[in-house]
């Protein structure tokens, strides 16, 4: 028995959709691993800095500094760097490192 000309376009274009969704599913590239064994250091008292020894990508410090008068916080940024650099950061002049972290690009 032959299909009606409306099912064997619904057919065709559920398969067709199936077969695409599978190979977007399939082949989504290789997936890098984040940037990690990182560590922190301050430098002086006004600034700071972050190395990644492994993993792939970018990375940068990310320092909260703090003004003493009047008393306010803000954040500064190094800028991205590849595994096994520095990224350094400083904070205004007479200001002072109240934390230090890194953010991933």
């Amino acid at each position: 028995m032959k299909m009606p000309r409306f099912r064997r376009l619904a057919a065709a274009s559920a398969s067709a959709a199936a077969i695409a969704s599978g190979v977007a599913l399939a082949a989504p590239g290789m997936a890098a691993a984040m940037p990690s064994n990182c560590s922190t250091a301050h430098i002086g008292g006004s600034s700071g800095s972050v190395t990644c020894t492994t993993g792939d990508g970018t990375y940068r410090v990310k320092l909260l500094c703090r003004h003493l008068t009047p008393v306010y916080t803000y954040y500064v940024y190094g800028p991205y760097m590849p595994r096994g650099q520095a990224s350094v950061a400083h904070c205004n002049s007479g200001d002072l490192v109240a934390d230090i972290g890194y953010q991933f690009a």
